[in-house]
């Protein structure tokens, strides 16, 4: 039984996988493989810096 599950839970999960890259693909197309990659590097770093901001730091986690 627990195949089945793990079996179901990757074909989801490839499922799901498949429209980013189908919208990759397409931006590529209209935008050009360069301003993908830029838009891509911006992404990833507004992410880093937004997760840096809103989660505690080691001294907030000392403190009762």
């Amino acid at each position: 039984m627990r195949g089945k599950v793990f079996g179901l839970q990757n074909n989801a999960i490839n499922i799901a996988l498949s429209l980013p890259l189908v919208l990759a693909g397409l931006a590529e197309t209209w935008f050009g493989l360069q301003a993908v990659f830029l838009a891509l590097a911006v992404l990833a770093m507004a992410g880093g810096i937004l997760t840096r901001t809103i989660s505690p730091t080691q001294a907030d986690e000392a403190t009762p």
